[in-house]
């Protein structure tokens, strides 16, 4: 027979699936109503209303006037929490800041998560350029700069995107998994991504990666965006050697024992 505590713990344990589960939903609509969060969690609405009503009282959720449920400003406060805390956002921010300078284009600073980059460290461009919430947030590898350069490296988030799907956002999206695979290897030869026209028309980015120390595993990727005109053409070579620069310097510096990353553990089949 089970320990009590361990038939006790289950319950909860489904709890929190379910709460985790409903929060994830959140990334692909800014607003949900009860019963698609039932559906979508598969839960029944009775269950659904309870955790909802939990995460509503913890600030994790907040309802609309419109009897729907988006995400409270707690969520925003344990963001800053971790951000804040994060040894490498520490370890960036100023190499980021000085790239801004020199390219004076947006720079960030983005980590795999899945199939997408998940950017959380960003300085502005000093031009009037500015970005979609979305865009900054997260971004699908196959169609950012940053993405490809931590796909071209990490397989398994090369094929978490594939397995998702390739959504086209404009006509230069690449969307055949043959060709992001091509293009992929591209990055590998060279050390470097370039993303053109491909989030937003008239829109590119320069992407690198970042390693825990020079010959160890892909951790992250810096890239800078900005108008294609200002960032590619005459001063495409100019600006790659600064990002290729700014990427071996920040990789060293968490060699040098100022950051580690933590390891995930991998799913046994």
């Amino acid at each position: 027979m089970a320990p009590q505590s361990v038939t006790q713990a289950k319950p909860a344990l489904r709890s929190v699936s379910i709460a985790l589960d409903i929060l994830d939903a959140f990334f692909a609509d800014t607003e949900i109503g009860l019963s698609e969060l039932a559906r979508r969690v598969g839960v029944t609405k009775s269950t659904m209303h309870r955790t909802c009503g939990v995460l509503v009282d913890r600030g994790a959720l907040e309802r609309t006037l419109s009897g729907k449920y988006r995400l409270g400003v707690h969520l925003l406060e344990y963001g800053q929490l971790v951000t804040t805390r994060s040894a490498l956002r520490k370890q960036a921010f100023p190499l980021l800041v000085d790239l801004r300078n020199a390219i004076g284009e947006t720079v960030q600073l983005g980590v795999p998560s899945g199939g997408d980059v998940l950017y959380f460290e960003r300085v502005e461009g000093l031009g009037a350029l500015r970005f979609s919430i979305e865009a900054v947030r997260r971004s699908p590898v196959h169609r950012s700069s940053a993405g490809k350069a931590i796909a071209a490296f990490r397989p398994e988030v090369a094929a978490a995107r594939i397995k998702a799907g390739m959504t086209p956002f404009t006509g230069h999206t690449i969307i055949i998994p043959q060709m992001f695979v091509d293009e992929l290897a591209r990055i590998r030869e060279r050390g470097y991504a370039i993303s053109i026209d491909e989030s937003e028309i008239g829109l590119s980015s320069i992407g690198v990666p970042i390693r825990d120390q020079p010959d160890g595993e892909v951790i992250a990727a810096i890239s800078t965006a900005g108008p294609t005109g200002r960032l590619l053409g005459d001063h495409e070579s100019h600006h790659v050697r600064l990002m290729l620069n700014a990427g071996r310097q920040l990789t060293n510096s968490l060699a040098a024992g100022a950051y580690s990353i933590p390891r995930q553990r991998r799913s046994v089949k």
